[in-house]
């Protein structure tokens, strides 16, 4: 894995990403500032990390086959995004299953 790191509109260092060894990229939603002690600003990124990966698999949940293919869908968000995605609708789907067998 790797950060990527941008310039600020005051060319203060940014990270902007994270970039999985899969190649996958997850732009955060807020920029964080790279600055004072690294364990400091590393707990921020990995702060954001999580914020971003939560708003991130709500917005893939939501989405699930509106508008586009489940194939589109799925080229849209992370590897991992997906795959929890996929659970909550089977989950969902299966669980509507019983419910229409059952009356």
């Amino acid at each position: 894995s790797q950060l990527r790191f941008e310039k600020g509109s005051s060319q203060e260092p940014l990270a902007t990403a994270m970039i999985s060894s899969e190649g996958e990229t997850m732009v955060f939603k807020s920029s964080v500032m790279v600055e004072g002690k690294v364990e400091d600003w590393m707990t921020c990124v990995l702060d954001e990390m999580r914020r971003t990966n939560r708003l991130i698999t709500k917005e893939c949940i939501f989405t699930y086959c509106h508008e586009k293919s489940r194939v589109e869908w799925m080229y849209d968000y992370q590897g991992m995004v997906i795959l929890a995605a996929n659970q909550v609708w089977w989950t969902w789907e299966v669980e509507d299953v019983f419910k229409k067998v059952k009356k």
